[in-house]
């Protein structure tokens, strides 16, 4: 059908274009551009290099990275608007795909209608902790101790609707504590405040905490991934500790414009899946605490259904609007 709307229109309809090119193997042609709404030297932008670099070498075509961190407006938009011929891609997080559309009431991008899933790369487990010297050891005396003082403890956070603030909304949701929400600028300052006593818990990243806890000056109550981390084998889940159905984990993904054609998307996902299995990318994701998360476009695409529906419920449900 493609093909014959092509022949109707004359081979100078620009957007069929690029679905011929792609079937005569004429994709890419020249670089490709990879969008990464992080900022450059952080974990998400090593992976996101790491990756590039290893794509490069299947599609045999250099990708370069554009940093976009900071408003996702911007990152987003300019992907958004590009052209769908996959030499504009996205790195983007479930921050901006599926938590944002259910914080905000308007968005300057639809995570669904402006792109074309590619594909997950990695996941990203928080993992729940206090300082060393807090009474509790463990998650079940976590939630005791809690339960045993309604509103007087705290929680903290890298900021309203991230993804450490919204794990602890889950558990609250699932186990009925009640825990006083505090927000900080990053990860340094709710460490600062735990180990100094401000706060007793938080959720945060292996990467942000993973020294402090292998040198004793935190205690890890649990991780909020479904399976344990490589990382921390020895680090119970919190499911499993309990909590059923409790999972919460950051992920990125990447995107191309909406309308992208699909043998473009497919060869993506191809070179995609494959730079996931390279050691090197293996090597740098475990070493931030993330792990590969491959999948086919299609899946992708169920996946940011269903983490846009889970998010809704626990931000509803924790009363959180941003507008």
């Amino acid at each position: 059908m493609l093909r014959r709307s092509f022949i109707v229109a004359g081979i100078g309809c620009t957007v069929f274009g690029p679905i011929i090119r792609a079937q005569q193997g004429m994709y890419p042609t020249h670089p490709v551009k990879m969008v990464v709404a992080f900022p450059a030297g952080n974990g998400a932008d090593a992976m996101a290099r790491a990756v590039a670099r290893n794509m490069s070498n299947v599609i045999n075509q250099s990708i370069y990275i554009d940093n976009r961190p900071g408003n996702a407006a911007i990152s987003h938009g300019m992907v958004k608007t590009a052209l769908p011929d996959g030499y504009t891609l996205l790195i983007a997080s479930n921050g901006t795909l599926a938590i944002n559309p259910n914080l905000f009431s308007k968005l300057p991008y639809d995570p669904i209608k402006d792109f074309e899933g590619i594909g997950t790369i990695a996941g990203a487990p928080n993992v729940l902790y206090t300082r060393s010297d807090h009474p509790v050891s463990n998650l079940t005396e976590m939630l005791q101790y809690t339960k045993a003082r309604p509103g007087m403890l705290t929680a903290a956070s890298i900021g309203i609707g991230t993804t450490g603030h919204l794990s602890m909304e889950m558990l609250k949701t699932l186990t009925g504590i009640d825990i006083i929400h505090v927000p900080f600028k990053g990860s340094a300052d709710v460490f600062s405040a735990i180990v100094g006593g401000q706060v007793d818990f938080a959720f945060d990243s292996i990467s942000a905490i993973l020294p402090f806890g292998q040198s004793g000056r935190i205690k890890m109550l649990g991780i909020t991934s479904k399976i344990r981390s490589p990382t921390l084998k020895d680090l119970p889940t919190i499911s499993e500790q309990g909590i059923s159905g409790f999972e919460s984990i950051g992920w990125a993904a990447l995107l191309a414009p909406k309308g992208t054609p699909r043998e473009i998307v497919n060869i993506l996902n191809s070179a995609l899946n494959q730079s996931l299995k390279d050691p090197q990318v293996l090597t740098n994701l475990l070493k931030n605490g993330s792990f590969p998360m491959p999948s086919t476009a299609i899946e992708f695409d169920e996946f940011l259904a269903k983490e846009i529906k889970r998010w809704g419920l626990v931000v509803r449900a924790a009363n959180i609007n941003m507008d």
